[in-house]
């Protein structure tokens, strides 16, 4: 076996304990003495010859209404807008400034 085919073969079997392993990379890693950088390269690498991805499902929260927008000036002046200003307002309000 050449360097390159144990170097692969060093890779590959680090992505699947990693993958077996219910640990973050960052764990994986330094309890394995590689880097991060590594493990997600050989991730990707592997990923891109076929081997099965696992999906997982991830739930979405609604994105709450925080407020309007404020403008704020390099010279310390500023302008608030309340939530629901017209989009295309503060464009025309926005090109009129340049």
């Amino acid at each position: 076996m050449d360097t390159k085919q144990k170097r692969e073969k060093f890779s590959a079997e680090h992505v699947r304990a990693w993958r077996e392993s219910e640990l973050t990379q960052v764990q994986y890693c330094a309890r394995n003495g590689i880097s991060r950088a590594s493990l997600q390269y050989w991730g990707y690498r592997k990923s891109k010859e076929g081997e099965a991805l696992t999906l997982v499902p991830v739930q979405r929260r609604p994105v709450e209404a925080v407020g309007g927008c404020v403008l704020r000036g390099p010279t310390g002046w500023q302008v608030e807008f309340p939530l629901g200003t017209s989009a295309g307002y503060l464009v025309e309000l926005l090109g009129g400034l340049r």
